[in-house]
């Protein structure tokens, strides 16, 4: 028979010497770009307003002799762990990664889209 995990966390705690234990952890780097900042990315604007709405870049590429490639990475880690001393252990980690790109050409924006 196989108790539900609430019967389990239910029996461990009328257990002696039973510790319950949980924490949580975020990590974050890089820039963040929601779809609100992407629309503004519109075709003709400026390196200098890229620049001003999105801060530097990570990288920038040259993807030819006029053309430039800038990209924008984030990384967003959570890390919960929680254990029930003697009956219960448990880690997870959700990833959530996205990058920007912004191709120029001639020093004007052409095109942005984010993966």
């Amino acid at each position: 028979m196989k108790l539900p995990l609430l019967g389990v966390l239910v029996l461990a705690c009328c257990l002696p010497g039973c510790v319950i234990d949980t924490s949580s952890r975020s990590e974050n780097s890089g820039r963040r770009v929601g779809r609100e900042t992407l629309e503004q990315l519109q075709p003709g604007r400026s390196q200098e307003f890229v620049l001003a709405l999105l801060g530097d870049p990570n990288t920038r590429s040259s993807a030819g002799e006029k053309t430039e490639i800038w990209k924008w990475e984030y990384r967003s880690r959570e890390h919960h762990d929680g254990s029930l001393i003697f009956v219960l252990d448990s880690h997870k980690t959700t990833e959530v990664r996205s990058t920007t790109y912004v191709l120029f050409e001639d020093g004007k924006l052409a095109k942005a889209w984010q993966d």
